[in-house]
């Protein structure tokens, strides 16, 4: 895949964290980069649902095998970010969270 492809279809998982709920705007940015919710919420049923769940609570039915469990992005708490604790992490954290996956974890990376 090209860059660009691979890009685009890592922007799409990204803003589909942020798209998950249906109030959210249609059109998301992170930094330079403009995504949209419909082709993010196909790539996250798609990539993302079954660990992560149709709501995004970490209760995919792949959840019970994994270990650590998958994050649950309902109750607002990140651990990498670059924002203080207890405040939400911005854009680009999320980004990162998905482009380089987590070590130790079942969490791929989605950029190659």
């Amino acid at each position: 895949m090209s860059k660009t492809l691979n890009r685009a279809m890592w922007m799409s998982l990204s803003l589909s964290l942020l798209c998950t709920l249906p109030a959210m705007a249609q059109e998301t940015h992170v930094g330079k980069l403009t995504g949209h919710a419909d082709a993010g919420k196909k790539n996250y049923q798609r990539w993302c649902i079954g660990c992560h769940g149709p709501y995004g609570d970490g209760n995919g039915e792949n959840a019970p095998w994994i270990d650590p469990k998958p994050r649950d992005f309902t109750a607002a708490t990140f651990k990498c970010r670059s924002t203080p604790t207890g405040t939400l992490p911005t854009d680009e954290d999320l980004y990162d969270s998905v482009a380089r996956g987590f070590t130790n974890s079942n969490m791929p990376h989605w950029m190659r």
